[in-house]
């Protein structure tokens, strides 16, 4: 096996989350997505704010030295290799490479959702390391926004309610706020007439419009997302990525896996990852 796909193959089985779902059971990845806005707060029909800080505002996520090793001694696998870098809102940032080139496992490394084996996550002067997971899983529910390349939207809701789950869950927006919330991001995403609609019955861009929906419900700084155009045409991809844009014009981040060159060019910047390492980073030529 080559080492390409051998960084596959670590990401498929040490991630349940940010993967494809042809390589793992459907109800595992939606279990996942609940468990993912679950662990980012308390019941929510007990929980106040009481007490509760602040989210970070700070600007700039910071990597320094990232590494990520999966397995055990002589099947070790580097899926990430000493990785410096930052990221800051108001930036579009494209991360680009090879199907197991480590992508995926460096925007989970960015979100919190992996922790990286060496090296440091940073944003302002919170440590992600030094977090327990419950800290960290709060905080990435405040400041983090995840968008997924199969939607996960919960199929035993409606389209409203799956923007209004990560509210319930980290409550960061108060409880006489959120279906305004709702709403209003939907009507931005142009869905708002399906908001009583479950999602099998709307088309793959329109879900991938609810899922950034969703992604924007707790007013994150950042953006992750991975793959987000993979499965939709040529013109639902130019509308996502429109949409990526406005977020960032609002001074949002957004930093975005692909494999299309043509959506990459889009960014303002593009780091490009080969075999875990950083192999370049390149700003985009002014459109």
């Amino acid at each position: 096996m080559n080492i390409s796909a051998e960084l596959y193959v670590a990401e498929i089985t040490e991630h349940r989350i940010m993967i494809s779902n042809n390589m793992l059971s459907y109800w595992r990845i939606i279990q996942d997505t609940i468990s993912l806005y679950k662990r980012a707060g308390e019941n929510p029909m007990i929980k106040t704010s009481i007490g509760r800080k602040a989210p970070n505002k700070n600007n700039t996520i910071e990597l320094m030295n990232i590494s990520k090793t999966y397995g055990e001694h002589t099947r070790e696998i580097l899926a990430v290799k000493n990785v410096t870098t930052s990221f800051r809102r108001g930036e579009f940032t494209a991360i680009v490479g090879k199907s197991g080139s480590g992508k995926s496992t460096l925007l989970n490394i960015i979100s919190g959702i992996d922790r990286p084996t060496d090296g440091e996550v940073t944003h302002g002067e919170t440590r992600l390391q030094d977090m327990s997971e419950n800290e960290l899983a709060r905080w990435r529910g405040e400041n983090m926004g995840i968008v997924f390349q199969f939607f996960q939207l919960i199929p035993t809701l409606t389209v409203l309610e799956n923007v209004l789950l990560p509210m319930d869950f980290c409550n960061v927006i108060p409880p006489g706020q959120r279906q305004e919330k709702a709403r209003s991001l939907l009507e931005r995403m142009d869905v708002i007439q399906y908001a009583g609609n479950l999602p099998s019955v709307i088309s793959g861009g329109e879900q991938q419009r609810v899922a950034i929906a969703r992604s924007l419900a707790n007013s994150p700084a950042f953006i992750v997302a991975d793959e987000p155009t993979g499965n939709l045409d040529t013109g639902n991809s130019i509308h996502i990525v429109s949409l990526f844009r406005e977020m960032v014009s609002e001074g949002k981040a957004v930093i975005m896996v692909t494999h299309n060159n043509e959506i990459a060019a889009d960014a303002d910047r593009i780091l490009y990852i080969s075999n875990g390492e950083l192999f370049s980073d390149t700003k985009a030529v002014d459109k």
